[in-house]
């Protein structure tokens, strides 16, 4: 290759990251724990998004938005903490030539600041796990930097608003920062996970879904959503009536929300002794339930994000791809969530493999599969879709032959059978 033709090389490879980027919304926002008050004080950052964003208004209300977020309370998790989630993404009404993106949601909590981090890009192949080291590296600066403005403020020499301004400008450099490893040195794509410890496949659910966008949202300071049966509109077209509170900005589409509306789970060999190894808590049915839905995308941010291009973003819907959650008490364990899914029949069909690093030294391991099995698995099941073959001949034929399938629960029925050994398995697996 010449030096011509590498430079030409070089400069289209620029361009191409360039537009990315421009197409890519990445918001950060840390918080930190005012000891003084005992309110947390938030620092929102959005990055990117030229080719989307029109409105610089819009810009600063969702910033501000963003600012009075409650962190700890977002993928709140009983037993877990939430991770990290990666969601691929579909347009409701399959708009031609709209961009189609990848969003990634992570949330981190050291050095006692929180960090959420939401990124809109259409990169598919970011490891978002691999860059917990730089958020740790983050924090402490960011941490050490609120201390040092508290002591200036204690002693008078500052005022809150000036120990506000000082950390709000670090956290500009901070995500600059990691923004410019994504979307500069490409880092963080194809590069090993920070998870140390190998999984198991314990469990697999099936789901059926439905994308509901059946509201209408003010983008102005009244900001509120509304259905669209409400008798302000008696019949016409919301988007011709407007709020109905009178706000001048007018109404776009709300973002659709998944609504569920069937599972089946696919149980391993010996399930009790399986699930009974830990606690016999594992054996509650809606906990497996409940790691999936609470990976669904946040109403809130869903919402607030859409302010800033409705075009972009008020069709999107968002199905989880990956998921980790650690655990509560052991930091290095975890939960891992793989997922797939196929629309049919206007229907969002969807396969979900749990897996569990507690069991990677477990004398289970012959009956479980590994969690990278799983990957492949998720793939294997929706491609079986395509060919038009059913669950049960699916799984049959799968590295799951000798796992054992339940009937298909309605979900608001799922209490009925308050632990795994009460569901109901299909005929010829029981």
């Amino acid at each position: 290759m010449s030096v011509n033709e590498e430079t030409s090389t070089q400069e289209i490879e620029i361009s191409v990251n360039e537009q990315i980027e421009k197409t890519s919304i990445n918001i950060y926002t840390f918080s930190l724990l005012d000891e003084e008050s005992g309110i947390p004080m938030n620092f929102p950052l959005i990055l990117g998004g030229e080719n989307l964003i029109t409105d610089e208004n819009a810009k600063l209300k969702v910033e501000e938005a963003f600012g009075q977020l409650n962190l700890q309370s977002l993928f709140g998790f009983e037993r877990h903490i939430f991770r990290s989630v990666v969601y691929s993404t579909f347009h409701l009404h399959n708009i031609k030539d709209t961009l189609t993106p990848n969003v990634y949601i992570q949330k981190a909590f050291t050095n006692n600041v929180y960090l959420f981090n939401y990124l809109s890009t259409p990169y598919s192949d970011l490891n978002i796990e691999s860059t917990f080291e730089e958020i740790d590296f983050m924090s402490k600066a960011l941490s050490g930097v609120f201390r040092r403005a508290s002591a200036q403020e204690n002693l008078g020499e500052i005022d809150n608003d000036q120990k506000f301004e000082i950390c709000k400008e670090n956290v500009d450099h901070l995500g600059g920062f990691m923004h410019y490893k994504i979307f500069t040195e490409r880092e963080f794509r194809e590069r090993s996970s920070s998870v140390k410890k190998t999984s198991l496949m314990i469990l697999g659910l099936f789901f059926e879904l439905e994308a509901v966008a059946s509201e209408y949202q003010c983008l102005g300071n009244c900001g509120l959503t509304f259905s669209e049966n409400d008798v302000a509109f008696e019949g016409k077209d919301p988007l011709d009536v407007g709020c109905p509170n009178g706000d001048e900005e007018g109404l776009v589409l709300a973002p659709p929300a998944l609504k569920l509306k069937t599972v089946q789970y696919v149980l391993p060999p010996n399930t009790k002794s399986v699930f009974t190894e830990f606690s016999e808590d594992d054996l509650d049915t809606s906990l497996y339930l409940g790691y999936f839905t609470g990976i669904f995308m946040p109403r809130n941010i869903s919402l607030t994000v859409n302010r800033l291009a409705p075009s972009h973003f008020q069709d999107l819907v968002s199905i989880p791809r990956q998921a980790f959650y650690s655990n509560k008490i052991n930091f290095e364990d975890y939960v891992k969530i793989d997922c797939n899914y196929r629309i049919e029949n206007n229907k969002i069909i969807v396969f979900a493999s749990i897996s569990d690093s507690r069991y990677s030294q477990s004398k289970h391991e012959e009956n479980l599969v590994s969690s990278l099995s799983s990957v492949t698995l998720n793939r294997d099941i929706v491609e079986g879709f395509k060919k038009g073959y059913s669950l049960e001949k699916i799984i049959r034929g799968s590295i799951l032959n000798d796992w054992k399938m339940s009937e298909k629960i309605k979900v608001d029925e799922i209490g009925k059978y308050p632990t795994l050994l009460d569901i109901p398995i299909q005929k010829g697996d029981a």
